[in-house]
């Protein structure tokens, strides 16, 4: 590569990078709180508890991502602030994008990396993934970086394995990534010892380090937990009593979601037939494994009684925009640059910006945007109240509940009582927020709320949010901006604020009551 192809890479980048990151800035607003879901808070309790040299004191619902664990928890626990979470996930986010931009550009060329940069980087999808700082876009980032290691004139295949193996650390399911990679290693091996074609070299199998996220997966949750397959069964346990669809209704569920990309998918196939018809299998591979890896998991995963939902198949979203951008490289052909010589000059660059123009354009016609969101964009204004609630929430929390009880080195209660009530979306975070053990914070469900038979239970205190619980008659008891008493309990509100949505209710048994019997 020239000196001057390779400022023009760097530049490009650089320029995808900043892009993304100011479009990150502006979708997630991380500048007065960092709006971080409960999957971007409960690797902090992991991190702290494995500090600690202890095993999780209590039920943490989510699925260990032992990247995440390490990140989160160190900027978490170094800064004291969700915002650090918030930034490192943007910054990830960032990288994703200038990445596959790149690997784009190696694969079909500038009309390529431009379609991919403004496509991904305005994907209303990952941009709400980011808002709570979930794990897909470092696990894209990690299938972004092993392509590029594979599509080098030499290829760099641990590079490649070790980079899955990141990326299965935060999303599981990347380990299918890597189970495909290996059969088409295998496939290439049969057929080179068949003759059929010329015979990899056995570095090839260095793809195979991405298994390596196996053995780091179980050491966590043996650490946490002591079950080693902890990762693989959650999502399964979870699911008990939800809806789940089966083989032909997961077949259907990820076929209705591919099909709601169809603008791409003429681009996807022509990105196929391009690469095979000129033998470049390898590109071929790396531009079709998220796509079909991912579908594959997640039919698995709900066959096998998963509840899965749209935004577990994300990857599939991005991998097919990105499929998309290298269709559409095929057409930049030295006849259609002659086609925009005369509108952009004489000169180079002039024809790459507007190569790039071009590019940028058919991804903002064809591909989900931003822009074109507006229940997504919804959905990200209404997390950011949230948070901005949570942390008024929890700061009141903070000075209410007293001597909050010691987890570290402490072995649970036998009869633990909880002491607060939290919205289900918000458990973990408060866990961290209060430095809380997990027993002593509950997860908070309508029908927890019965006052005619004394619950919630006398002693604890019960914080309710218009904007996280999902709407019930039976808030209206504890909406209160005075004391009341309701059934068997006497309600004090300790922060009532109906135009935010906030209610904050300490709970006591009412005067000449006896106390509930205890529940079977």
């Amino acid at each position: 590569m020239t000196g001057t192809a390779r400022t023009a890479e760097v530049a490009g980048v650089t320029l995808a990078f900043v892009g993304a990151v100011a479009m990150g800035l502006y979708a997630v607003r991380p500048f007065v709180v960092g709006p971080i879901g409960p999957d971007a808070a409960a690797p902090v309790i992991e991190f702290q508890r494995l500090l600690a040299g202890q095993q999780l004191e209590g039920y943490l619902s989510q699925t260990s991502k032992p990247l995440l664990t390490v990140l989160y928890g160190l900027a978490r626990i170094g800064s004291g602030d969700w915002r650090s979470v918030s930034l490192l996930a943007i910054v990830s986010f960032g990288a994703f994008v200038a990445a596959a931009s790149l690997l784009a550009y190696r694969i079909a060329g500038l009309l390529a990396a431009a379609f991919a940069g403004v496509a991904l980087a305005l994907s209303p999808e990952l941009l709400r993934d980011v808002t709570f700082a979930y794990g897909v876009s470092w696990a894209m980032l990690a299938g972004a970086v092993a392509g590029l290691a594979v599509v080098r004139p030499q290829p760099r295949y641990g590079i490649a394995g070790i980079a899955l193996a990141a990326g299965a650390l935060a999303r599981p399911e990347v380990l299918a990534v890597t189970g495909f990679g290996l059969a088409a290693v295998v496939i290439a091996a049969i057929g080179g010892a068949a003759g059929r074609w010329k015979a990899r070299a056995p570095r090839t199998w260095l793809i195979g380090l991405g298994l390596l996220a196996i053995p780091i997966l179980s050491v966590h949750d043996f650490l946490l937990t002591g079950d080693p397959l902890r990762w693989a069964n959650i999502a399964q346990e979870n699911s008990a009593g939800g809806v789940t669809r089966g083989l032909l209704g997961m077949l259907g569920f990820v076929a209705r979601y591919v099909l709601h990309l169809a603008p791409l998918l003429p681009l996807a196939g022509i990105a196929l037939i391009s690469l095979a018809m000129r033998r470049r299998w390898t590109e071929a591979i790396v531009v079709a494994i998220v796509p079909i890896a991912v579908a594959t998991f997640f039919i698995a995963s709900g066959s096998r009684g998963t509840v899965i939902s749209n935004r577990y198949l994300m990857p599939i979203n991005l991998g097919i925009v990105f499929a998309a951008a290298v269709g559409l490289g095929a057409f930049d052909v030295p006849v259609v640059r002659r086609v925009f010589r005369p509108l952009s000059g004489r000169g180079g660059w002039g024809i790459a910006g507007a190569v790039v123009a071009l590019g940028a354009s058919v991804a903002v016609a064809l591909a989900p945007s931003w822009p074109f969101a507006p229940g997504i964009r919804a959905s990200v204004a209404a997390q950011r109240t949230r948070e901005g609630n949570a942390e008024r929430a929890f700061a009141a929390l903070s000075t209410s509940i007293g001597s909050v009880p010691a987890w570290r080195g402490v072995a649970p209660p036998a009869d633990p009582e909880t002491v607060v009530y939290i919205p289900a979306a918000l458990r973990a975070q408060g866990i961290v927020d209060l430095d809380l053990p997990l027993w002593a914070g509950t997860k908070l469900f309508a029908s927890m709320v019965d006052p005619a038979n004394g619950l919630p239970a006398p002693g604890s205190i019960l914080y309710h949010d218009s904007w996280a619980d999902r709407p019930a008659p039976v808030w209206r008891q504890v909406e209160l901006t005075e004391p009341a008493i309701a059934g068997r309990l006497l309600l004090t509100p300790i922060l009532a604020d109906g135009r935010a949505g906030i209610w904050i209710v300490r709970v006591e048994a009412a005067p000449g009551t006896d106390p509930p019997a205890p529940q079977p």
